[in-house]
């Protein structure tokens, strides 16, 4: 974890909180992932166990994943951000889980 501070701009009470992206990096806290994928009504959210498949792919430098759910197969391409089955294509992102301050005041001090 690296905090960055700086008490020469107006604001000296902000910090900027950076973490690994992954935990395999030697750190006890590190970036939490969530996963979502765009379909006729918006993004839904991957559900926990497509989204370890999806964080050992990358781990393991892995450009796709393989996955059923629900009598379907999917091809999840991580690098090029798609899911794909037999008959549709549809878009996948990854943004990082909100963590408060409250969750974080450990880690700050």
């Amino acid at each position: 974890m690296t905090i960055y501070e700086s008490s020469e701009f107006e604001f000296d009470q902000i910090r900027r909180l950076s973490t690994p992206s992954t935990s395999g990096l030697g750190s006890n806290y590190h970036t939490v992932w969530k996963y979502f994928c765009r379909d006729h009504f918006g993004w839904r959210e991957y559900s926990e166990p497509v989204v370890k498949l999806i964080e050992e792919a990358n781990c393991r430098g892995l450009k796709e994943v393989r996955f059923v759910t629900w009598h379907n197969q999917y091809i999840l391409n991580i690098k090029d951000g798609f899911q794909q089955n037999a008959c549709f294509r549809k878009e996948i992102k990854r943004r990082p889980f909100f963590r408060s301050s409250v969750m974080l005041l450990p880690h700050l001090q």
